[in-house]
């Protein structure tokens, strides 16, 4: 089973957390690196309370895009 990362275990967090709501569901969004593979690439996470999504090539403007925006990166 894979654990999938969170932001309230604080490993691999990088910055802080951006929250959003799209349609009535409230998104969290964060940039994650691995800590065990520390070579590894950071990710862009989405989570809503029914889904989780890992982006790999977040644009640099993830903070202040448009949660629209964010959510069209996972479709």
């Amino acid at each position: 089973m894979t654990q999938l990362p969170t932001p309230d275990d604080g490993l691999g967090l990088i910055g802080e957390i951006r929250t959003f709501v799209l349609d009535g569901v409230e998104w969290r969004a964060f940039q994650y690196q691995s800590p065990v593979i520390p070579s590894s690439q950071p990710v862009l996470i989405l989570v809503s309370a029914t889904s989780h999504y890992e982006v790999p090539n977040c644009p640099r403007n993830w903070r202040t895009a448009p949660g629209e925006e964010l959510i069209r990166l996972i479709e």
